[in-house]
């Protein structure tokens, strides 16, 4: 698991310890090309399989979990080909749709990208069954060092926006092709699949994916979606410094909060199995996060604008702006994000659902709202990142809360 942990800090590092060279290379309208595309891709992408293939942890065994995977590919491939069809009959009004004229030839890889990354994810959870967590945190390196490679190499030979897209895809097909092998290994595919298996499985976790399918796309419309506005209502420039401002900050410290949330997982489920009670756990950690984002992000204010101008180039000095704005908003999402898993620990699993679907009808008012109202970026970012900042500070109250409720509602043991 260590090895896995690494590996994947790694890989999230390599985007971010590239970007200076990137922003050299690329124009701002360029990078949000990119960003427009990924996010596009990620809506779809996110449930094109209908979830199932969280049921390959689940599975009773692993012909079971061959046969699940095997469902998971086979609707996310349906969901490719519809929308390839889409492209090709509404590609043009899409395009307007978002605001970039720019973004229509690159529609048609949409179904192609959506796929991939299903495919990858089927694979991860194939391979983290199967306890080969060498081979899964080689890959995630390996499928970032393509990236870099690729969207690196196109820069320096002036190929625009078509090397970043082209090194987003070429990595996808490299994580995938290292991933496949295990899959495959020591194993008779065409044997071991079964239609009428298959049928089985899908009923037996239609629940599961009725459930999981709206909370996750009102979770990825929450985080992408902004992209595709922002794009729409001001223009893919704006999108590119917003999107840099989003790497080089929030995915670090969504890193970070990733390995905090998953040690008061732990410890908080250890503490309500034993104690019968989480909230002392969980009181701590906020108070932790909350002194912590203090230290980290009042001093980081006052200095990000000129710290993004050098080290990603003066071009970009816009983003170190955005970032000021959103630091609110980063600041708040990274000590909520962790506690958030207390509602998994008593059990509260629709209120993160409410919150998520919260957090996507603000972001669409307040981008949207700007749009109309013609507020400068500026203005519209300071708002949303005030406006997000509330909400995770009072989603962070009413977790504790409700701790605190179930806490006094439990038998004392």
């Amino acid at each position: 698991m260590l090895t896995l942990m690494t590996g994947t800090a790694m890989a999230q590092a390599i985007p971010v310890a590239i970007s200076p060279i990137l922003t050299r290379l690329y124009e701002p309208s360029q990078m949000g090309l990119l960003a427009l595309f990924v996010a596009l891709t990620a809506i779809p992408a996110a449930i094109a399989s209908g979830r199932y293939e969280l049921a390959i942890q689940l599975a009773d065994d692993d012909d079971d979990a061959i046969n699940v995977a095997a469902l998971s590919l086979i609707i996310a491939g349906t969901v490719a080909a519809m929308l390839l069809a889409v492209v090709v009959v509404a590609g043009g009004p899409i395009a307007h749709l978002v605001g970039n004229s720019g973004i229509q030839p690159w529609l048609y890889l949409v179904p192609l990208s959506v796929l991939l990354t299903t495919t990858f994810t089927v694979l991860t959870y194939l391979n983290t069954r199967a306890k080969q967590f060498k081979d899964l945190a080689t890959s995630n390196v390996f499928k970032s060092a393509v990236m870099a490679v690729l969207q690196m190499g196109a820069g320096a030979l002036k190929l625009d926006a078509v090397g970043l897209i082209v090194g987003h895809i070429g990595s996808l097909v490299a994580g995938n092709g290292r991933l496949s092998r295990n899959a495959a290994r020591g194993r008779n595919l065409r044997a071991i699949v079964s239609r009428d298996r298959m049928k089985l499985l899908a009923k037996r976790y239609a629940r599961m994916s009725a459930f999981l399918t709206p909370s996750t796309l009102a979770n990825t419309l929450a985080n992408n979606l902004s992209s595709v506005l922002i794009a729409s209502f001001y223009s893919t420039a704006t999108l590119g410094f917003y999107s840099l401002a989003q790497r080089a900050l929030g995915a670090p410290l969504q890193l970070l909060g990733n390995a905090i949330g998953q040690v008061f997982f732990q410890r908080a489920s250890e503490a309500k199995r034993a104690k019968g009670s989480a909230y002392p756990e969980m009181r701590k950690a906020r108070n932790a996060l909350l002194a912590s984002s203090v230290i980290i992000f009042v001093p980081l204010y006052f200095v990000v604008e000129p710290l993004f101008a050098f080290v990603f180039g003066e071009p970009w000095r816009t983003t170190g702006t955005y970032a000021q704005f959103l630091i609110p908003m980063i600041a708040a999402r990274f000590a909520a994000s962790p506690l958030v898993l207390m509602n998994h620990v008593n059990e509260r699993h629709g209120a993160h659902f409410l919150f998520n679907l919260a957090l996507l009808g603000t972001t669409i008012l307040v981008i949207v709202g700007g749009g109309h109202l013609g507020f400068p970026p500026e203005r519209m970012f300071l708002i949303l990142g005030l406006a997000n900042a509330a909400l995770y500070l009072g989603f962070m109250m009413y977790v504790g809360m409700a701790a605190r409720r179930s806490d006094l509602a439990a038998p004392a043991r």
